[in-house]
């Protein structure tokens, strides 16, 4: 193991110890909560590529803000780096208080960043949960709609569904599906071009998901796909690597 990251284990010696007594995953190392008000349909056949976009932006201010407020997260920033292959055997020697993002900076054919943002047609997008980081989620959702609780089957579609269209905003989207979000917003495409947030980099990193739906108790809207949602995020570690150390 490079001695950079023997370093982080040694930082974080406490947190490793007690990950390994407790067996993996590890549940609740991170939570938080974000919410979605709007238009929710269901994604058919045709599906609602410009509906899942917006939804998308909605929550991506929320990751932004949590990015730039969450101490773990600020962390994460600095320690998430990897020593490249072909740099095993020139990695020099630096002060310990400098991060490996500052190392990385200097020199940036050392060292490579697990939080490197996935490309789509020139739109980065920042996923939490990725492969990378060895993190998966759970999720918890109230979800609150216009018809009475526990209709599965509605005026706005399936539940099954407008489920299917959250996951889908809240991971990034390959080239097709942007295409098709801004092509579907025609004159507001512009406001959907700049790099975003998303909670995952594959919905496949859901372990699992739990929905309670309620009544939506706000005044009739002309939309029958209005929702509310409050959805509890539930970080897990996989398996601790010195990278992810710091979300302990």
């Amino acid at each position: 193991m490079p001695l950079d990251e023997l370093y982080l284990l040694e930082k974080y010696r406490e947190r490793f110890e007690a990950a390994h007594c407790q067996g993996f995953p590890i549940k609740g190392v991170m939570r938080f909560t974000l919410v979605f008000h709007g238009n929710l349909p269901a994604t058919g056949n045709k599906g609602h590529p410009d509906a899942v976009m917006r939804i998308r932006k909605q929550l991506s201010e929320q990751l932004e803000m949590l990015w730039q407020t969450d101490q773990s997260l600020q962390e994460l920033r600095e320690t998430a780096y990897v020593l490249n292959k072909d740099a095993q055997d020139s990695m020099p020697l630096y002060p310990e208080d400098m991060s490996r993002r500052e190392l990385a900076e200097r020199h940036p054919n050392l060292l490579t960043s697990l939080l490197h943002p996935l490309d789509v047609s020139g739109t980065k997008y920042t996923p939490l949960i990725r492969q990378s980081l060895n993190l998966s989620c759970e999720l918890s959702i109230l979800f609150l709609k216009q018809d009475e609780t526990g209709a599965v089957h509605f005026n706005g579609g399936d539940l099954d569904g407008r489920l299917k269209a959250l996951l889908d905003a809240l991971r990034a989207p390959n080239k097709q599906e942007r295409k098709a979000s801004l092509d579907k917003l025609g004159d507001e495409a512009g406001d959907f071009e700049g790099d975003m947030y998303c909670l995952l980099q594959s919905d496949t990193l859901v372990e699992r998901f739990d929905v309670q739906t309620e009544r939506l108790l706000f005044p009739k809207s002309h939309s029958p796909d209005e929702a509310f949602l409050i959805i509890e995020v539930d970080v897990r570690v996989l398996r601790v690597i010195p990278q992810n150390v710091c979300l302990l």
